[in-house]
């Protein structure tokens, strides 16, 4: 589930364009909170239809992640919807700092208990790093598409195949991001990736 903001000066706006000023409003969480409800909205409503075995992520900032009131914020809003909760995947994003690791730790343990699956956002880029690896129960992260546009390179090759094969010894499912042609394509089929 993508944001986009409709604005009546500027025209459609992707989120790079206010994402940094609703976290300095300290509005982040309710934009957080919003895409999760429309997300079970549509995962309720496909239920029984042609489209209920598809998976819908939504992305979860990492502010938003490390509140202490997320988890009874989020259990409120899922409750209210019938759906296959393990359709829906919590996206990590790589904003920045998790503000409180234990905090947040403890709250992804909630949403797993759900059956949610746990994606971790942009991994090669920004904040995600190695450790979230090791801190997180992940099931799946989303190579950056950066990281496949190098793979090109025999370098750049080297590390996406890197990447795919800890992923999958950690168990964890791979999926790249930014595919927009067959050499890109056979390139991340060719690393091992799970998903493009």
């Amino acid at each position: 589930m993508l944001s986009r903001w409709h604005s009546f000066e500027d025209g459609v706006l992707s989120p790079a364009n206010y994402i940094d000023d609703m976290k300095t409003a300290g509005m982040i969480d309710k934009l957080d909170l919003y895409i999760l409800e429309k997300t079970c909205e549509i995962l309720s409503n496909w239920k029984n239809t042609e489209f209920e075995n598809l998976y819908l992520s939504c992305n979860f900032t990492r502010t938003t992640i490390s509140q202490p009131d997320f988890l009874v914020r989020f259990e409120e809003i899922i409750s209210k919807y019938d759906f296959d909760k393990s359709k829906l995947i919590v996206e990590l994003t790589e904003d920045s700092l998790v503000r409180d690791a234990s905090v947040a730790y403890k709250n992804i343990l909630g949403i797993k208990k759900y059956g949610c699956r746990i994606a971790l956002d942009d991994f090669g880029s920004g904040y995600t790093s190695f450790s979230d690896l090791c801190d997180y129960p992940i099931d799946v992260i989303k190579i950056d598409k950066h990281i496949v546009e190098k793979s090109t390179s025999d370098r750049g090759n080297a590390v996406l195949i890197g990447i795919v094969r800890m992923a999958h010894n950690l168990g964890i499912s791979v999926l790249c991001e930014g595919i927009e042609n067959e050499g890109e394509s056979q390139k991340a089929t060719d690393a091992g990736c799970d998903y493009i």
